[in-house]
């Protein structure tokens, strides 16, 4: 207020110089904050990725990672190893559930159900990834060499299952060999659902490219609000692959329709717009 009024009196003549120069060193101090500030802002882009979940977002991320910055750090091998044996894991599990689901019979009259109801019901998603015995291996092998779970297989839009099932189960006598390092390939294709908020930062041009993932399940949605914050842009995903397929957490939904709703129909999304039509 002091400084305001002082530059009012000195354009009317009443201060002398060394007060004029004081106000016009404070002038510039203050443009040159604003103009670093801004500076700063164009050097650093946050982008946001919304979608429902395994529509593919933090699958966009590890593409950027393998593009920008080459790979994935050497410790991390290890962790998607163990990530590959879960997600083989669920497979199994998926598929002889659904089997029962199905009344769908194994050709193979050596599978137990005892065995398949082991491998149902020690998998849970919220597990920490592990790496699995000999003999959950060779179940799940036996498994998949089975006509009546490739039966099974080909209604897999009745039921849920991991769009990357028949990529690992063809390759499990690749992946228990105790020599088997996972790939590029095989990293983008693993599955690990996303529950909080992951920030991975690139470097672009000299621009620092933010990129932000959050959890896509119904649950984790009403967390996205608190995402916008300073959000130069948003991407919003949805896999093509998801036409004839269903939610994981509601069987009777459609993935597709289910994206649509999260793009257009979501209440924070439209909350987030109605804010920048205020402003």
């Amino acid at each position: 207020m002091d400084l305001c009024f002082k530059a009012v009196w000195t354009l009317c003549g009443g201060a002398p110089d060394d007060e004029t120069e004081k106000i016009k060193k404070a002038n510039k101090k203050i443009d040159s904050m604003i103009s670093k500030s801004k500076g700063a802002l164009r050097k650093e882009q946050k982008i946001l990725l919304l979608g429902a979940g395994e529509c593919g977002k933090s699958t966009f991320i590890k593409q950027m990672r393998i593009i920008l910055k080459g790979g994935f750090p050497e410790e991390t091998y290890d962790y998607y190893l163990r990530v590959v044996h879960k997600n083989l894991h669920q497979a199994g599990a998926s598929l002889a559930r659904a089997m029962k689901t199905l009344s769908i019979s194994y050709h193979n009259q050596g599978i137990s159900e005892s065995e398949t109801d082991t491998l149902i019901e020690t998998f849970d998603e919220d597990m920490e990834p592990c790496l699995l015995d000999k003999a959950t291996l060779w179940l799940i092998k036996r498994l998949w060499a089975d006509g009546g779970v490739q039966q099974c297989y080909d209604r897999r839009r009745e039921y849920n299952l991991l769009d990357s099932a028949k990529y690992f189960l063809d390759k499990i006598s690749e992946i228990e060999k105790p020599d088997f390092r996972v790939e590029h390939e095989d990293i983008l294709r693993t599955r690990v659902k996303t529950t909080g908020v992951f920030e991975e930062v690139f470097n672009v041009d000299r621009i620092n490219l933010k990129i932000i993932d959050v959890g896509g399940q119904r649950k984790c949605r009403r967390r996205w609000i608190h995402s916008f914050e300073g959000v130069t842009s948003v991407i919003f995903l949805a896999s093509l692959s998801e036409y004839d397929m269903f939610l994981e957490e509601d069987a009777n939904k459609n993935r597709t329709e289910e994206s649509l709703q999260v793009t257009y129909y979501n209440p924070y999304v439209c909350e987030l717009k109605r804010r920048a039509e205020k402003s």
